[in-house]
């Protein structure tokens, strides 16, 4: 299904601890690690885990990650976060370029995201509480299953800068964008996998692992983090 090769051991890859050497790791959802469909338990030992009670939420355990196909989960505790860095390696299971968004991460009433597919399938969104919508269109395509093409997973990097810019990046390829507002009000990320509590914009796809700093990196610790999370879930730089 995922035509990656046939080099790939998913599901509990032994971690080499980069992720938690470096300051400010709130959330680490490893790949492989306490992962089942009623929760991902957080590897950062801060016990943040990522939890959905409802059955008809769940997704399904694929990979060392989980296949949402439109539930979501949501953070044992609200993150509040002035400048970020999140990592999320995901895999899309559709092409979905028409601005039918898909959330990555978002808040209980839906202010404050992260999303993808706004109007283009390569097409990032990010949003906090009363500032407005801070767009950038990443010059590298995605790649969907049923495209034609194979199916491709990514390391994606979305890093708040102090100078009113943010840089996303996909794989080794990054993008910094001026961002449209002031960056002065926090970000709140309390779900995974939707917009909001009430699952607006999901994601449809699977989403292998997820970590997430309370500062933005410098480039060489966030090139560190990339390339420990993409040798983990079978991605090559």
């Amino acid at each position: 299904m995922l035509g990656l090769g046939n080099s790939l051991s998913l599901g509990g890859v032994a971690n080499d601890d980069v992720l938690d050497t470096i300051a400010g790791l709130q959330v680490w959802l490893q790949n492989g690690v306490g992962v089942t469909a009623a929760q991902w338990n957080d590897s950062s030992g801060n016990s943040n885990h990522a939890v959905q009670t409802t059955v008809g939420d769940q997704g399904a355990v694929e990979d060392g990650g989980i296949d949402f196909s439109g539930g979501n989960m949501d953070l044992t505790t609200k993150i509040t976060l002035g400048s970020f860095t999140v990592f999320i390696v995901l895999e899309t299971d559709v092409v979905d370029d028409d601005g039918n968004s898909q959330s990555l991460i978002g808040n209980a009433d839906g202010s404050d995201f992260i999303r993808i597919n706004q109007s283009a399938d390569n097409e990032f969104r990010s949003n906090r509480t009363g500032l407005g919508d801070l767009i950038g269109s990443h010059s590298t395509d995605f790649t969907y299953e049923g495209a034609g093409t194979g199916v491709e997973r990514f390391v994606m990097m979305f890093r708040q800068e102090d100078d009113n810019t943010v840089d996303i990046g996909v794989n080794a390829d990054i993008d910094s964008f001026a961002l449209s507002s002031s960056t002065g009000a926090d970000m709140e990320f309390e779900h995974l996998g939707s917009q909001d509590a009430g699952k607006t914009n999901p994601f449809n796809g699977t989403i292998y692992e997820v970590a997430i700093y309370n500062s933005n990196l410098s480039a060489g610790d966030a090139t560190l983090v990339r390339e420990d999370m993409a040798s983990r879930t079978g991605i090559t730089l």
